[in-house]
């Protein structure tokens, strides 16, 4: 078992000592850095935070969809194989399994979206 802090906690830790203390006193020109660093470290904390739970529930929903072993299941290759039928227009013959793939693509977007800027998904309508 690890002490605490540790992981998101001590990215989270080490954003907040950088936006309060240390950002305040770099010059003027070198504060964008100073941010991009910061934004990095929040997106790093919330990745680790996550951790796998969104590659696999993208794994899960579309073996699924293509009544696949979601325990073999690999995201990349299943996202693929989504994008390659998507454009051989595969699922527009089917209302209900089109409306699928887009509530399963939303759903990572916006996981991926809430990693990488969650203050964008509070400012959307839903």
């Amino acid at each position: 078992m690890r002490d605490h802090p540790f992981g998101g906690e001590l990215l989270a830790v080490a954003r907040k000592t950088l936006a309060e203390e240390v950002l305040p006193a770099l010059p003027a020109d070198r504060r964008l850095a100073g941010l991009m660093v910061a934004n990095a470290l929040g997106i790093l904390g919330r990745e680790l935070n996550a951790g796998e739970a969104p590659e696999r529930q993208l794994a899960t929903d579309l073996a699924a969809l293509y009544d696949a072993d979601a325990a073999n299941a690999n995201a990349e290759t299943l996202l693929m194989r989504v994008a390659r039928d998507l454009r051989d227009g595969a699922f527009h013959d089917d209302p209900d399994r089109t409306a699928e793939v887009h509530r399963i693509l939303e759903a990572h977007a916006r996981a991926r979206v809430a990693e990488s800027n969650p203050k964008y998904l509070g400012s959307q309508k839903p």
